[in-house]
């Protein structure tokens, strides 16, 4: 237990890594020590040594209204492919029902029932995602001006 690592103090500021393309944030956040994480912690450290704190709080921000808006992008594209994914079924079953009308039992013509099963698994997959993301209460930071957000991308 002596040779583990101190964890640092939960007041400690620690800046989000914008280093890659200036919008990802990938600050390990866990107490576990990693080599990963303690090299991502001497990016940040090295890339924000010569902002004020002030300003470093600010690039924070920043990157949190990033991962926000990009979750909000995530939310909508699974809502498109849950659209997509239940359209085909819809589909598939009406070209099923028509032949199946027409005294043809070929079920064949739509999808297989294996697909069929896949195509509905994953729609239960992705709503679960969706109602995970959406059941957890987002934490909303103010707004930055324009200033801000400029300065953000330090």
């Amino acid at each position: 237990a002596a040779d583990a690592p101190e964890a640092p103090p939960s007041d400690v500021h620690q800046p989000c890594d914008t280093t890659a393309t200036g919008s990802s944030a990938t600050l390990n956040t866990s107490t576990a020590p990693s080599s990963a994480g303690t090299g991502v912690q001497d990016r940040v450290r090295e890339r924000f040594k010569f902002l004020r704190t002030e300003d470093q709080k600010m690039v924070c921000r920043r990157e949190c209204e990033i991962a926000m808006s990009r979750e909000e992008a995530l939310m909508t594209q699974i809502r498109r492919t849950l659209d997509s994914y239940t359209k085909v079924l819809e589909v598939s079953r009406a070209i099923n029902d028509s032949l199946r009308a027409e005294g043809d039992s070929a079920d064949t013509a739509g999808l297989s029932r294996e697909f069929a099963a896949r195509y509905a698994d994953r729609i239960h997959i992705l709503r679960s995602v969706l109602q995970a993301l959406t059941s957890e209460p987002v934490v909303t930071l103010p707004q930055l001006s324009a200033l801000d957000k400029a300065k953000g991308f330090a």
